[in-house]
C-alpha cells in the first residue's frame, strides 16, 4: 500500500527481498534495485521468474498488480515449503500456471494460445513442451500442508489472478 502510495512497482518481490525486523516486529521491503514508478516502467523483464506475474511473461503492460501476483506466490510458499511456479522458462512457467489456476482470457492472451493451446472434444489442452497432453481445467489442487487456515490459504489463492483486467 506504501509503494503504490509513493507510486512505486518494486518489480521483484521475492522473499529474499522480504526481511524481519525483530527489534520492531514488522517485515520490511529491500532490494529496490529494478523498480520503478508506474509511470516509468522498465523494459521487460522484471521480477525473478517464480513469482513473475502473467502479463510480465507474456510482454503486456503491468502496475503495481505485478507486486500483488509476487505476493500471493511468496504467501503459498511460506504455507506449503514449496515454490508454486518452480520453473525456469517463461513458457513453462505460464503453462503451469493455466493447469493450476485456470484458463485466462483468450482475448487478453491471443498470441500464447496460438502458440500453446489446442482443443479436443472442445476442451483447451496444452500442445507443447513439458505438459504436452494436460488437460487445462484450472483445478487448483491444495496439497497437504502445516496450515490449516483456509481464509489464509483462499487470500493467497485470490492475488493469483489470470485476467489483468481484473488487477488491482
Amino acid at each position: 500500500q506504501i509503494l503504490k502510495q509513493k507510486n512505486i512497482i518494486h518489480c521483484d518481490l521475492k522473499p529474499g527481498n522480504i526481511l524481519y525486523d525483530a527489534k520492531s516486529d514488522l517485515f520490511k521491503i529491500c532490494d529496490f534495485g529494478i523498480s520503478c514508478f508506474d509511470d516509468k516502467k522498465k523494459h521487460y523483464p522484471v521480477q525473478t521468474m517464480y513469482y513473475r506475474a502473467p502479463e510480465v511473461i507474456v510482454r503486456k503492460p503491468y502496475s503495481f498488480s505485478i507486486d500483488i501476483w509476487s505476493f500471493g506466490c511468496i504467501i503459498y510458499e511460506i504455507l506449503y515449503h514449496q515454490i508454486l511456479f518452480h520453473h525456469l522458462l517463461e513458457e513453462q512457467c505460464f503453462l503451469s500456471m493455466m493447469v493450476k489456476i485456470g484458463m485466462p482470457p483468450e482475448d487478453l492472451y491471443s498470441d500464447f494460445y496460438q502458440r500453446n493451446i489446442r482443443y479436443e472434444k472442445g476442451s483447451p489442452v496444452l500442445q507443447k513442451g513439458v505438459l504436452n497432453g494436460i488437460l487445462l481445467t484450472g483445478s487448483h489442487q491444495k496439497k497437504s500442508s502445516k496450515c490449516t487456515n483456509h481464509l489464509i490459504l483462499d487470500f493467497c489463492i485470490s492475488n493469483l489472478i489470470l485476467d489483468i483486467s481484473y488487477k488491482y
